[in-house]
């Protein structure tokens, strides 16, 4: 930035020099003078150049500039007015060139200075300014100056209070970048969790849809480890959650890869849906392939301890969307179906089978079961109507 700004100054001043000769010389005694102020920017502008090289090259090899180099060249940035100041002044021999437009470089290196975004660098640029613009008025002011030399130490302290609030706002923006990172890290880190429980498809899906209700068909799924209590009985708290992940982890990957979406995890079980958030018509047959998939690995890895499952699915419509506070919300799922697939999976244990389904889900997924029995209506607390019962293992 400051290289495009003494740039675009040193291009207006060469112009001055080539066509407004009799302008130029209400300021300066000479030509030979104003030219060798121009001769300074450019100078300057080579510094600029060669500091963005350096930087350019640094920031390949370290993470972030040392602290040293940053007030170094702060330093360097800010002395530059002072320089150009002493210059005119000499060149001139005129102490009233003090109040040349050479003074409002200061704050154009001011307000530069916070993109170090180190605030003590922007403080420090304001106290090395206004000390260096006292000391040039020291040493240069006489009677005959328009205003009293204590007027013009008060522009040091507005340089030194300039180098303070360029300092706040450098505090600032650094604060906000650094809750920006941290926000991103912790949404990297609970989107990498929640892929870990639903497919990379349902969590775009999630991440599209406003916090809205909606109401949808979907197929509802409770899976309960059976005897669970009796399993874990003499297990310690280590051992319990071993015994947990080993047995749910697989199973909760069989249901990502069947793009449904395990909703509540209940320590012996889970719940899980399909066709929400992601829309999917054939979210009925997703489940039963879900379902399939989990009895036959449970079934390869049951080699001398047997882990028994109970299931229950129901398809049917179903509110959904972000419930809770402002501060904290969570995708739910709620409805009659998923009151109907939690009954059915409880009635396992009446009629000691594995998977029990309603006729609503059978329906739609009889394209892919192999068999089946019906059990008839049964009545399910809860429910008005009575719910015809399949069993399909």
């Amino acid at each position: 930035m400051l290289f495009l700004l003494f740039g675009v100054i040193t291009l207006l001043s060469t112009l001055n020099f080539l066509l407004a000769e009799e302008q130029v010389l209400e300021y300066f005694s000479s030509l030979r003078n104003y030219a060798f102020v121009i001769f300074n920017s450019v100078l300057f502008m080579v510094f600029l150049a060669g500091r963005y090289l350096w930087i350019s090259k640094a920031q390949h090899r370290l993470d972030r500039l040392p602290l040293g180099y940053q007030f170094l060249s702060a330093i360097t940035e800010i002395s530059f007015p002072t320089l150009a100041l002493v210059i005119l002044i000499y060149i001139e021999g005129k102490g009233t060139m003090i109040d040349s437009p050479a003074f409002t470089f200061y704050f154009l290196f001011l307000i530069s200075s916070v993109f170090y975004l180190n605030p003590k660098v922007s403080v420090l640029s304001g106290v090395v300014a206004g000390l260096s613009y006292s000391g040039i008025i020291s040493y240069v002011h006489t009677p005959d100056f328009d205003f009293p030399e204590i007027a013009y130490h008060a522009r040091s302290f507005l340089l030194a209070l300039g180098g303070l609030i360029a300092g706040s706002v450098a505090r600032e923006i650094r604060l906000r970048i650094q809750l920006a990172i941290k926000n991103a890290a912790e949404s990297e880190r609970i989107e990498a969790l929640f892929n870990q429980q639903v497919s990379t498809e349902v969590v775009a899906a999630l991440k599209d849809i406003n916090q809205i209700t909606r109401q949808l068909e979907v197929t509802i799924m409770f899976l309960d480890i059976r005897g669970f209590t009796n399993i874990v009985e003499h297990m310690s708290p280590e051992q319990i959650n071993r015994f947990q992940n080993a047995v749910l982890g697989p199973l909760i990957e069989i249901i990502n890869k069947h793009h449904g979406v395990v909703n509540q995890l209940l320590g012996d079980g889970f719940m899980a849906s399909f066709g929400a958030p992601l829309e999917r018509e054939d979210h009925s047959l997703l489940a039963l392939r879900a379902a399939t998939a989990i009895f036959s690995h449970l079934e390869q890895v049951n080699d001398h301890q047997k882990v028994k499952v109970g299931i229950g699915m129901h398809s049917g419509p179903v509110v959904t969307g972000n419930i809770g506070t402002q501060n904290r919300q969570q995708y739910s799922i709620s409805g009659t179906a998923v009151i109907v697939a939690a009954r059915l999976e409880q009635l396992n244990k009446q009629y000691a089978s594995s998977c029990l389904v309603s006729s609503a889900f059978y329906e739609a997924a009889k394209s892919e079961v192999t068999s089946y029995k019906k059990l008839g209506e049964i009545n399910i607390k809860g429910i008005g109507e009575p719910v015809e019962v399949i069993q399909l293992k």
